[in-house]
């Protein structure tokens, strides 16, 4: 239970996790900077709405996912080192039933943000497949294409689901280690 291995990912999980909140406050940064495209004038009204809800839950999500572990990681009084090279400070004191608060929003906000990358998912695929519309081009960098920029959301959408809907041997450690290094990157390259 308490091994040097099972400490060691988890303080893997919470620098990846600090590094997201970080590219996180650069992307909304850059979000600003350059701006949204506009809808397109073919997209329905409901679309539209659901589209704004969903980006919002995701940027919520980017942010609040790292907070709720790093609130959780300070109450239950084991800090948060990234990557071995300075120890963040706590955001709260030492507090049992507060770290148990935490860890209930840290998993359930993994719920939340599946379902909006599903949302998210599903919307991108009925305007690329159905609609044959240019909205997923618009999503993804053109030194992609539409293909790699698909197979990108596709693969990060696979792993989540495989990570958060397989049997117990799949929550292990190091798949949890795994899923959120390519989390990482995946936001890197969104």
């Amino acid at each position: 239970e308490g091994s040097p291995f099972k400490f060691g990912l988890y303080g893997w999980h919470k620098s990846f996790g600090i590094l997201v909140l970080m590219l996180a406050v650069l992307r909304l940064g850059w979000r600003f900077y350059q701006g949204v495209p506009e809808a397109l004038g073919t997209h329905a009204f409901g679309e539209k709405i659901l589209s704004k809800v969903t980006h919002v839950v995701l940027y919520l999500g980017i942010f609040a996912m790292p907070l709720s572990g790093w609130l959780m990681s300070s109450a239950g009084g084991y800090g948060v080192k990234f990557f071995g090279l300075f120890k963040m400070p706590d955001l709260i004191e030492k507090n049992k039933a507060l770290g148990g608060v935490f860890n209930q929003t840290h998993e359930i906000l993994g719920y939340v943000i599946l379902v909006a990358v599903i949302l998210h998912l599903a919307g991108a695929m009925k305007h690329h497949f159905i609609d044959a519309d240019e909205t997923v081009k618009r999503m993804t960098w053109a030194r992609f294409g539409t293909v790699q920029g698909i197979l990108r959301v596709l693969f990060f959408g696979a792993g989540f689901l495989f990570y958060k809907l397989q049997p117990e041997w799949v929550r292990s450690l190091e798949v949890m280690a795994y899923a959120t290094i390519i989390f990482v990157i995946v936001l890197a390259l969104a």
